[in-house]
């Protein structure tokens, strides 16, 4: 019984684990889309200072990805 208890709690701990790890993933994700989307902005209007701290940023978040 108590080895039954302890893989059920195992198991509670590694879902929230990897759903946590889900929803950080997803977060980056919209985050890249976001600075994306701004970078895109800042090349049109030739904003250079903008769009180098935006490559930055994205390069950060890519790094997260991993």
């Amino acid at each position: 019984a108590l080895t039954t208890i302890g893989a059920a709690s195992r198991g509670k701990k590694n879902f929230e684990r990897q759903f946590e790890d889900c929803v950080k993933k997803l977060s980056v994700r919209a985050k890249i889309a976001e600075v994306t989307v701004a970078l895109d902005r800042a090349l049109a209007a030739g904003d250079a200072e903008e769009e180098s701290r935006l490559r930055r940023e994205l390069f950060r978040l890519r790094g997260l990805q991993r």
